[in-house]
């Protein structure tokens, strides 16, 4: 929501109904065929943009960004990765029963794929990650691990907060957040209402900045709407334009 206030044409789907639709009681999704449903995305972000959309994701929808990303085909048509409250342990199905991390925080009992294996897969894109020292469900230190695979260019913001959410400190999340997007498409900047658009000084960073942060990595005039899971959502920014809001289709 923070993105779709700031004027980002937000693109979101729910990354535990994803996981769901194609949990079966023999078979889940496979990695290798979970990027082209984030090209699909991608493509609709990106209609009549001349920016290549972002992929933000959080928790799961972090995780499933980053494969996404590393993908050829799809690696391509992104500017970058923002993180938020990234594992390395990203399940591949979701089912009822496995609500029960809401309790234990720990990983559902249900095959699962790493972000550190494929995380050097990622460069050149950039990969910005965002993450709470008060992490409930992801230790800080695993989310190092992670960012620690991947290679240049990349950012690690640590934020001062008591959960998953940052939801104690939601001043410092935002600063993280504007800029981590930065990192992707730089070039961006605020008008004095705090709408982001497109800076004349493209590439200087220091040439627009708000409350001590960096310029964003998209620009829109339009408010839109994201539609975010309980804990796990996936935010694709593309285009200036019309607000809207979509969900990807499972085949």
């Amino acid at each position: 929501e923070r993105l779709a206030a700031r004027g980002f044409f937000v693109v979101g789907f729910d990354a535990k109904a994803y996981l769901a639709s194609f949990t079966t009681g023999t078979a889940t999704l496979r990695p290798e065929d979970e990027p082209a449903d984030y090209r699909a995305l991608v493509a609709f972000a990106a209609g009549g943009a001349t920016r290549k959309p972002v992929l933000v994701g959080v928790s799961e929808g972090a995780g499933l960004s980053v494969l996404a990303a590393t993908d050829p085909q799809t690696k391509p048509a992104v500017a970058g990765v923002v993180a938020l409250g990234l594992p390395d342990q990203n399940e591949l199905g979701w089912r009822w029963k496995d609500s029960v991390i809401y309790v234990t925080h720990a990983v559902p009992h249900e095959p699962t794929f790493s972000t550190r294996s494929i995380a050097p897969g990622l460069a050149p894109l950039p990969f910005a990650v965002i993450h709470s020292t008060g992490d409930e469900f992801v230790p800080l230190a695993e989310a190092r691990h992670v960012f620690g695979a991947a290679g240049e260019p990349k950012q690690l913001w640590v934020v001062k907060a008591s959960d998953h959410r940052f939801s104690d400190n939601p001043v410092d999340f935002e600063h993280a957040l504007m800029e981590a997007m930065a990192t992707a498409v730089p070039g961006i900047s605020t008008d004095a209402r705090g709408r982001w658009s497109a800076s004349s000084t493209v590439g200087d960073q220091s040439a627009a900045s708000v409350n001590g942060s960096s310029p964003m990595a998209a620009q829109s005039r339009a408010k839109s709407q994201v539609t975010p899971g309980s804990l796990n959502w996936l935010a694709i920014v593309g285009k200036t334009g019309t607000s809207s809001s979509g969900a990807s289709k499972a085949r």
